[in-house]
């Protein structure tokens, strides 16, 4: 069994030899750590065992395609369609093309496409979408409208393209609670980001999700729009990893289990006691990944991350 078949049997919930791995390493400061550890990132990945890969297509904002904070300052009526990118310019699916070049049929690879929210963050920021959204819907939903024609564009080509996983990255949660009500997700945020995930059901891909922080209440809502794998179900925000895999397990994948909030304070030791501890209560039945909760952080010790990997290969067998 190589990975790509690891991957999609889990995602299945079918036997499979082990718990596939994944690890989210998209800083560049982190890469460089880690190529001067190994001699490559390739190196780097084969050591820890990764068996799914993902590529990041650009957001929307043709002025800010670094997503950077101080360049959020647009007001929404000021966005014009000279401001979005093309979603048919190759130049966006260079990093998908890559990881096809190089891993197809060997390697599970799952494409990015951004969610309506964090779309609108890349142009007017975290809080005026907020505020746009309690304050001024119809405006919000006119805004999503726009970015999710975007999107849906890009998971259509994505959808045609050798990829096994099409992921949708939609921040909703907080610490302990949503960023807005499941009612005003329900009402402004679910019906778009189901349009950008129409090319991808249509042509049987298995949908993911990226969603930060707590969002409990909603978990019905996400199976119903077909997400078979969820990442990171956030225990330091409030997610409960052992309930949720209680509660939904036949019809989840939970994608995670090392939180990288936690992970820069844990030694050698404690990791791989976390480690067992998420493949005893997560693995049985199938349907886990084991991955980052997000993308690893400069403060964290790879030679701690390479321990959980290790640990995550010995404990996550399915024969012993």
């Amino acid at each position: 069994m190589n990975s790509r078949e690891r991957v999609l049997a889990t995602l299945h919930h079918q036997p499979t030899d082990r718990v596939p791995l994944n690890l989210w390493n998209f800083r560049a400061d982190v890469q460089k750590a880690a190529t001067a550890r190994h001699g490559s990132l390739d190196a780097f990945n084969e050591k820890l065992g990764i068996d799914l890969f993902m590529a990041i297509t650009p957001p929307p904002n043709r002025l800010n395609p670094d997503f950077l904070e101080e360049r959020m300052t647009m007001e929404e009526s000021e966005i014009r369609p000279e401001h979005i990118l093309d979603p048919d310019d190759p130049a966006i699916y260079k990093d998908v093309e890559v990881l096809i070049q190089k891993h197809q049929g060997e390697k599970a690879i799952a494409a990015h496409v951004w969610g309506v929210v964090e779309s609108v963050y890349a142009f007017i920021g975290i809080e005026r979408t907020l505020v746009l959204m309690a304050a001024e819907p119809e405006k919000a939903n006119a805004l999503f409208a726009r970015m999710a024609e975007f999107s849906r564009r890009v998971a259509a080509n994505l959808s045609r393209m050798k990829i096994d996983i099409l992921h949708l990255s939609g921040d909703v949660g907080a610490n302990g609670s949503m960023l807005f009500s499941p009612a005003m997700w329900r009402n402004l945020v679910r019906p778009h980001d189901e349009a950008i995930l129409a090319p991808g059901k249509a042509a049987g891909l298995p949908l993911s999700l990226h969603t930060c922080g707590y969002f409990m209440p909603i978990i019905p809502d996400l199976l119903a729009m077909g997400f078979q794998l969820i990442h990171p179900i956030q225990e330091s925000a409030g997610m409960d990893q052992t309930e949720v895999k209680r509660l939904y397990g036949d019809r989840l994948t939970i994608h995670g289990g090392l939180d990288v909030r936690e992970l820069p304070r844990l030694s050698g030791d404690e990791v791989e006691t976390l480690v067992r501890h998420k493949m005893e209560t997560l693995k049985p039945g199938g349907g886990f990944v084991f991955c980052t909760g997000h993308t690893l952080q400069p403060d964290t010790d790879l030679a701690v991350v390479e321990r959980a990997y290790a640990a995550a290969r010995r404990y996550g067998s399915y024969h012993d």
